[in-house]
């Protein structure tokens, strides 16, 4: 029955520091063999990898059991269920409907709700001034996301590595400076009674400029800073990669803010308004994977660790988990369905 690598693993594990690897010819069959080891894999698995942020096995199997809910949320696979009839891949910025999906959107609306109400003390300081750049804000917001929205996404790599990728990175920031120099000026001709119509056309095409082209280089610029051209995508990478692309847009856009926002009322307060208005902005619209990764983190507290990007690599090292691309998985099929089974670790020793 130790014949498999899959019982081999278990057994090698389970009896490495201690035990007494004789007690398994008292098992009477492989199932019971099965649930023998698999009930004291997670305990050895933990003693035996370094453990640098004290991961306790209970933590590590109540963890593990609810990722396992989200590849089968109903509970209805049998352990029997044919290769390829479940999911078996965890990605990260796909993992947000665990923590359910009504509590994770109206925890999102909340939260950039309230980062955006962040800004109105701007508004408060110098009122006279500030509709005209709100109102250019607005319009740099919009040319962005419909700039962002062209075609599809880009890939997060180099976009001038090869002709094509060139070509493609140049039909979208045409699509990308067409959108911001139209909506910058009809943005500027708007705001132009309260700004000035010469400064308020002058900043909205700077702002519409700014964010298209912001909206097609990011991405794009981002995505080569994070992952070198065919190169395996990592798990927590991804996040990673659109939240850079998310600072990368905000700067932009912020600069081009900022502009309105200094006219008439100094250098000073248009870079602090611009900035923490485009950070704030490109967080939760340019890296939007990111953001909304974050909100299910804060939703599954007590449920998952908060930095569960770093346990899932952990428990890779410890032989639970393994890097499928950009997704985890579980070690076996037999893990995971055992996992999902048992909520609550073993008393078993």
């Amino acid at each position: 029955m130790l014949s498999t690598p899959w019982r081999l693993c278990l057994t090698a594990t389970v009896y490495h520091h201690d035990g007494d690897p004789g007690e398994l010819l008292t098992l009477p069959d492989a199932d019971a063999l099965d649930r023998h080891l698999l009930a004291r894999f997670i305990p050895a698995a933990v003693r035996t990898a370094p453990n640098p942020r004290g991961y306790t096995p209970q933590d590590v199997h109540r963890w593990l059991h609810h990722l396992t809910t989200h590849l089968d949320p109903t509970g209805t696979f049998p352990a029997t269920a044919p290769q390829g009839a479940e999911a078996t891949d965890l990605v990260l910025h796909e993992l947000w409907p665990l923590a359910g999906r009504t509590r994770v959107q109206a925890t999102d609306v909340f939260l950039t709700t309230l980062t955006f109400l962040f800004l109105l003390p701007f508004a408060w300081t110098a009122p006279q001034r500030l509709s005209g750049a709100f109102m250019i804000g607005i319009g740099a917001a919009v040319s962005g996301v419909v700039a962002t929205q062209a075609g599809s996404p880009m890939s997060p790599a180099n976009p001038f590595r090869t002709p094509q990728r060139r070509r493609e990175f140049a039909l979208r920031l045409t699509v990308g400076l067409v959108t911001g120099l139209t909506v910058g000026l009809v943005t500027g001709l708007t705001a132009g009674p309260t700004a000035g119509l010469t400064a308020g056309l002058a900043v909205g095409l700077a702002a519409g400029l700014a964010a298209g082209i912001g909206s097609r280089l990011a991405p794009g610029f981002a995505g080569g800073l994070a992952q070198e051209p065919g190169a395996n995508l990592g798990a927590r990478a991804v996040v990673r990669s659109d939240a850079l692309v998310g600072l990368v847009f905000g700067l932009l856009w912020g600069l081009a803010v900022g502009l309105a926002a200094e006219h008439g009322s100094g250098p000073a307060f248009g870079l602090t308004f611009g900035l923490t208005a485009g950070l704030t902005f490109g967080l939760i619209s340019g890296g939007r994977s990111a953001w909304r990764y974050a909100v299910f983190l804060l939703c599954s507290r007590r449920r998952l660790p908060f930095r569960l990007g770093l346990f899932l690599d952990w428990a890779v090292t410890t032989g639970l988990m393994r890097h499928s691309g950009p997704a985890y998985q579980y070690r076996h099929r037999e893990l995971q369905h055992w996992l999902r089974q048992y909520p609550q670790p073993s008393s078993t020793p």
